[in-house]
């Protein structure tokens, strides 16, 4: 993964510069996400791992192994969760603070790309071209769209 970024007066926008570079993902990078006001980045891999880095050593803190490709991830700040969106149809949801899995939404018919969390729910998109909206403690499902 490599992080890039210029400072202007109206905001933040990617540059041609590496500012660092994140190394040891052994497949593509399909998602990363900021954490922590960027003191963390979150990144999946086709490698099946999910990685939190620390941008200011650019060293690996934790490795989540995945047994399925990863395809999105999305990051709670207020809760300290990880959503992990996988091909095999899932989502795996981890505590960033205890580094213990908490829960696997279920549901969706095919590949699980995408996924945004609000307080204590998640939304998650699939290739089956569903949008369904759960409650991250208990798993239920609250809307499908």
């Amino acid at each position: 993964a490599v992080v890039s970024t210029q400072s202007t007066g109206n905001g933040t926008i990617p540059t041609e510069r590496d500012v660092f570079k994140l190394k040891g993902h052994e497949a593509p990078v399909k998602a990363c996400v900021s954490a922590y006001d960027g003191n963390r980045v979150i990144s999946g891999s086709w490698d099946r791992t999910v990685r939190i880095w620390d941008s200011s050593t650019t060293n690996c803190l934790w490795t989540i192994q995945h047994e399925a490709l990863i395809l999105g991830l999305s990051f709670n700040e207020e809760s300290s969760l990880i959503a992990v969106c996988c091909d095999d149809k899932t989502t795996k949801i981890w505590d960033n603070r205890s580094y213990e899995e908490v829960a696997t939404l279920t549901g969706h018919e095919n590949s699980v790309t995408c996924a945004a969390q609000n307080g204590t729910t998640i939304a998650t998109g699939s290739l089956d071209k569903d949008i369904r909206i759960c409650d991250i403690r208990t798993g239920s499902l609250l809307l499908m769209l």
